[in-house]
């Protein structure tokens, strides 16, 4: 099994739903994976998405809480790094 595979398994018990991507994604996805492999793409491109969601989320709130960076304080950290 695939590494994919042993950490979907470990995140949760998996649900069923029934997805219509494009036909080009599934066929280059199956090109790259095989036909078993897809399940664990799309769970995997979800995990991706969502935490993507999750860190522009976070990115609001600070810039509610705490308003933009200024532009010293970013070329300070420039400067820093």
């Amino acid at each position: 099994m695939s590494s994919h595979g042993a950490h979907h398994q470990a995140a949760g018990r998996a649900g069923r739903r029934s997805v219509s991507p494009a036909q080009s994604l599934i066929e280059e996805v199956e090109e790259r994976t095989g036909k078993s492999g897809s399940p664990f793409v799309v769970a995997e491109a979800l995990e991706e998405r969502l935490a993507a969601q999750r860190l522009r989320e976070v990115v609001a709130a600070d810039r509610m809480a705490f308003g933009l960076v200024s532009a010293e304080a970013r070329r300070q950290a420039e400067l820093e790094w």
